[in-house]
């Protein structure tokens, strides 16, 4: 019935019948207990049309007979310390969540509106008697959008957030930066969005509407990573300050872009850490990600003063030289109270031991990139590109061969941890990621490539069961896309025509 599955769900006889004397029980003097209360009663208005009141529970007593209550209450649960864990205690007259924290109340409702259903046409609407007993495997159970090949909008952005919500997923990762586009309005630089924003799909988030976003995730449990990718993946910020690069003059080229910044010059260090100052400003977030990926070293090569630098320091080579760049950000973010992220590349250049790694070349490596930062004691966050690059399509076409193609099925295989790792290695796996990369998407067609896809991704993520059965999983899916549709989202593909 629910997506992600619960880790124990008992049904008993009977049903909760919902009725216009419905009352939300729960102590609305902290804001988030009251933002989930109302969230529960707009979500009960949209699906069954009832209008809930909302009552402290020292008012309880006045509810007559058996007129029917949602109780949210904060309490110690004994299956789980997790603060995300929730229990759901559906009976006849009566719906009780009880969870550590507001996150896991918040958790809770997402189950309760999918477990609404009706047998007369949407006159009456009833939950089946039960008890639910929940809490996630990974802390880590994110999406990434590239808000950079083509721009995203706010209000699709927010669409995003209320998705994950529902699928309790809680981590929203923007790249922001790339060469063709810098979409993040630094104040110290403005030349980055007056001229990087509009390098090829113009658009750029401005401060506010960064601040905007973030409050609105934070309101659904939802945190905000932003990306700034270096040295690589930078001509939109390069064609803004031209000084930023070896020869100061960027081009465009074809495959991986050659311009990178220029590690070895110490006013672009210092250009990359103003920017990294103002995004740890900007956004709460414990976690800043760096890129690191796909900075082809040819420019370094020939440029004296990168040179000099890897001479200067003894980093003995180019990637030696990244390695540095990477680890002076960690660095100054880490005396700022903050971690970084890098692509799994990074490992291969000497970085900052707490940097965590984010695992995607799949197709080309397997799993030895997360079992290397793992033996190496950093943190993963398994991203297999393959498994969970929703921008894959279903078919191939002329920009994605068979072998970058996936499906439905094929994503709910994935397999995020690899196997033969010791329990300390297992519990540096964070959780995994699902990627939306817009080379070849606008806005309009986001939608269709995540769903049904996210969908598998999103039950892994939470459960992570070891022994999966696709068929009932099928089966909650096309559930799951009846209640989805009426909220608005487009749903593509389920699998392959040519299997």
């Amino acid at each position: 019935m629910i997506i992600p599955k619960p880790v124990s769900l008992v049904l008993h006889d009977g049903i909760f019948t919902l009725d216009a004397d419905l009352k939300i029980v729960c102590d609305t003097s902290r804001q988030e207990i009251a933002f989930i209360s109302d969230l529960l009663s707009q979500r009960l208005a949209a699906i069954a049309g009832l209008t809930a009141e909302t009552i402290a529970p020292s008012e309880r007593v006045l509810v007559r007979g058996n007129s029917p209550t949602v109780t949210l209450e904060l309490g110690k649960l004994e299956t789980s310390p997790n603060p995300e864990a929730y229990r759901l205690r559906v009976e006849r007259h009566s719906v009780t969540v009880r969870a550590n924290e507001p996150t896991g109340l918040f958790y809770a409702i997402q189950s309760l509106c999918k477990l609404l259903m009706s047998n007369d046409g949407g006159r009456t609407f009833v939950i089946p008697c039960l008890d639910i007993r929940d809490f996630p495997v990974f802390e880590w159970r994110g999406m990434l959008l590239d808000c950079c090949r083509h721009f995203i909008s706010v209000d699709y952005i927010k669409h995003c957030i209320d998705c994950m919500a529902e699928l309790k997923m809680n981590r929203l990762h923007l790249h922001l930066t790339d060469n063709e586009g810098w979409r993040l309005e630094i104040g110290k630089y403005p030349e980055l969005t007056r001229t990087g924003a509009y390098a090829e799909d113009p658009g750029f988030y401005t401060q506010a509407d960064i601040r905007e976003i973030i409050r609105y995730a934070q309101e659904r449990f939802v945190t905000v990573v932003p990306e700034v990718d270096v040295p690589g993946h930078a001509l939109a910020a390069l064609k803004s300050y031209p000084w930023l690069c070896c020869t100061g003059a960027p081009e465009r080229n074809s495959g991986h872009q050659k311009d990178l910044f220029c590690a070895g010059n110490e006013q672009v260090v210092q250009f990359l850490l103003d920017v990294l100052d103002e995004v740890i400003e900007l956004f709460p977030s414990t976690y800043i990600h760096l890129g690191g990926d796909e900075a082809p070293k040819e420019r370094w090569k020939e440029c004296e003063v990168c040179q000099e630098a890897i001479r200067k320091h003894g980093l003995g080579n180019e990637e030696g030289l990244q390695g540095y760049l990477l680890r002076t950000l960690s660095e100054h973010a880490a005396r700022r109270g903050k971690k970084t992220i890098g692509w799994d590349e990074a490992l291969e250049c000497g970085i900052h031991q707490d940097m965590a790694i984010q695992w995607w070349r799949y197709r080309n490596k397997g799993e030895q990139p997360a079992i290397h930062a793992l033996e190496q004691n950093h943190h993963v966050i398994a991203s297999p590109n393959s498994l969970t690059y929703f921008s894959f399509p279903t078919e191939p076409d002329h920009h994605f061969k068979p072998e970058r193609t996936s499906d439905l099925q094929k994503a709910y295989s994935a397999k995020y941890v690899p196997d033969g790792l010791t329990e300390e290695q297992r519990r540096r796996v964070l959780g995994a990621e699902c990627c939306i990369w817009t080379e070849y998407l606008t806005e309009k067609e986001i939608d269709r490539m995540l769903f049904p896809r996210v969908l598998a991704c999103a039950e892994l993520m939470w459960s992570y069961p070891e022994q999966r059965d696709f068929s009932e999983f099928l089966t909650r899916v096309r559930l799951e896309q009846h209640r989805l549709e009426r909220d608005g989202v487009v749903f593509g593909p389920y699998f392959s025509v040519m299997e």
